[in-house]
């Protein structure tokens, strides 16, 4: 058993984002994980799992209901309309449940072959985990950054705050990494999440509103940002970061339209 988690873990490492890939039946082995005992609610889309006395347990109409929000978000930002289902959907209380049930360090996690999401309840209602999972099932996998791009970009904000403000506090503060930095996958999981992930989200954001969906699909099977958008890396993070400056001056421009209404 640990031969096999030390496996997963090198694994996802490699993958380097929370929708790691693996052949496996998963649901099963979550299902069948000694210490684990599970309830289950079958819906239309999933099946949701959850423990005894759980925060799930507790709220069931609000937790299925948050479930659904998360899946027709994803499949709004991915215009994927088909879904495998059911999606098998573990919840538990937080990452220290996580951490116990899957023997990693983190907040949520995708297997594509097995359709199974595990995720802690906070993050309910958000669809990066759904958009992990249909993604690679309909457009295969592509860079990190690119992966964890779009599903930064499907819940648009990022720990209360939109991508904008959160990616102009980064800049401001000179925090940014550095585009030809972030596009590499042998380096993505190194660079502070607080970072990479919002920054990753904008610019997909950027990407696709500036430039159009069909690119942004061909850019996904090829990952090439001079043969898709006929720019260079540092022309493209040019580009992009003159888009985040511009927030500071639009939000100004908007507080001060705002005042000068009051004082009417």
């Amino acid at each position: 058993m640990k031969r096999s988690f030390l496996f997963f873990s090198l694994l996802y490492s490699l993958y380097g984002c929370s929708g790691f890939i693996y052949r496996g039946s998963m649901n099963q082995f979550y299902l069948k994980k000694k210490q684990f005992s599970w309830k289950k609610l079958p819906t239309r889309d999933f099946i949701l799992y959850y423990r005894p006395d759980s925060k799930t347990e507790k709220n069931l109409p609000l937790v299925e209901q948050k479930i659904t929000q998360g899946i027709t978000k994803a499949k709004k930002i991915t215009k994927i309309d088909s879904l495998k289902i059911p999606i098998h959907y573990f919840i538990v209380n937080d990452r220290k449940e996580f951490t116990s049930l899957t023997r990693l360090n983190h907040t949520g996690i995708s297997y594509s072959q097995s359709n199974t999401i595990i995720e802690s309840y906070p993050l309910l209602g958000e669809a990066h985990e759904v958009v992990h999972l249909i993604t690679h099932q309909n457009w295969g996998n592509s860079r990190t950054w690119i992966m964890e791009g779009i599903a930064v970009y499907s819940d648009d904000n990022w720990n209360g705050k939109t991508l904008e403000k959160t990616c102009f506090e980064l800049c401001r503060n000179e925090q940014l990494i550095p585009l030809k930095e972030l596009i590499k996958d042998s380096k993505f999981t190194r660079f502070n999440s607080q970072i990479s992930y919002p920054q990753s989200g904008l610019l997909i954001k950027y990407l696709i509103q500036t430039y159009g969906w069909e690119q942004f699909l061909k850019f996904w099977k090829n990952p090439d940002i001079k043969k898709i958008y006929n720019l260079t890396v540092s022309q493209l993070e040019l580009d992009w970061i003159n888009s985040v400056k511009k927030y500071n001056s639009e939000t100004q421009l908007h507080l001060n339209n705002f005042h000068h209404i009051l004082l009417i």
